[in-house]
């Protein structure tokens, strides 16, 4: 254990995960020199700071709900010398990576979201969808137009602009599981499926050879996280977690504005 990094986290998914890295982690209350895990449920941009002035040496954000202006005014580029992991239920690090590997370097012609969700997590789901986008198209989004619903964007993509579409539906009444699918056209198909938080991303990719499912991660959310953030300590590499919620965030509120 001596080797271990200290862990300052309340929530239980999150200590489940410290015991299991057992011998790269550890339970404790003092911030200095920690990874200190925040939940997304409040006011996290705060307590990321505050972690960071009190010595935390990288701090995991746990499925952060809102992303207020307030956040981006206090998260600027300078603001944060620490690494960042952020918890993402639909745009998982490990399956996005399996994603573009199973592409192995082809890219799209075309990228479609297709987002429902219940009003409270519409704006998450819709985010986590234009990260895969952004990802399997191989750059960052910009919005052409659209609305009711439809909207088209474009991906600067390595080898050039690659459109992209979102289809984006409220669901009303009983409550109900978020829906999730995202699929990448051209001479490789990918397409990415998931519902219910915590049952899974399917990942299916379709080639001259034939359609390979993806074995399922069965990682908890919390772990990878938890695994990225200890990685980033040993490496001194920072992870482009928080910028990426930044802009996902942005462009989905747009695209979720009064004016669509």
């Amino acid at each position: 254990m001596s080797g271990a990094r200290a862990v300052v986290a309340t929530a239980r998914n999150y200590r489940a995960a410290v015991a299991e890295l057992r011998g790269s982690a550890r339970h404790s209350d003092l911030v200095p020199g920690a990874v200190v895990v925040i939940p997304g449920g409040g006011p996290w941009w705060t307590l990321l700071l505050e972690a960071q002035a009190a010595g935390a040496v990288a701090v995991v954000v746990s499925n952060p709900g809102r992303v207020p202006p307030e956040a981006g005014s206090a998260l600027s580029a300078d603001a944060v010398t620490l690494p960042v992991v952020v918890e993402r239920p639909y745009a998982r690090a490990d399956i996005l990576a399996d994603a573009l590997g199973a592409r192995a370097g082809n890219a799209p012609t075309m990228v479609t979201v297709e987002c429902a969700a219940p009003a409270l997590d519409l704006g998450a789901t819709l985010r986590d969808g234009l990260r895969w986008a952004a990802v399997l198209a191989g750059g960052p989004l910009s919005y052409c137009g659209g609305g009711d619903g439809t909207f088209l964007l474009e991906a600067a993509g390595v080898s050039g602009s690659v459109p992209v579409t979102a289809g984006v539906r409220l669901l009303t009444g009983d409550a109900r599981d978020p829906l999730l699918r995202v699929m990448a056209l051209g001479e490789v198909r990918s397409e990415i499926e998931s519902g219910r938080v915590g049952a899974g991303v399917r990942l299916e990719t379709a080639t001259f050879n034939g359609t390979i499912r993806a074995p399922l991660r069965y990682e908890t959310p919390a772990r990878l996280a938890l695994r990225r953030a200890l990685d980033s300590c040993r490496s001194g590499e920072r992870p482009d977690d928080l910028e990426h919620l930044l802009s996902d965030h942005d462009l989905a509120a747009h695209l979720l504005g009064p004016h669509k």
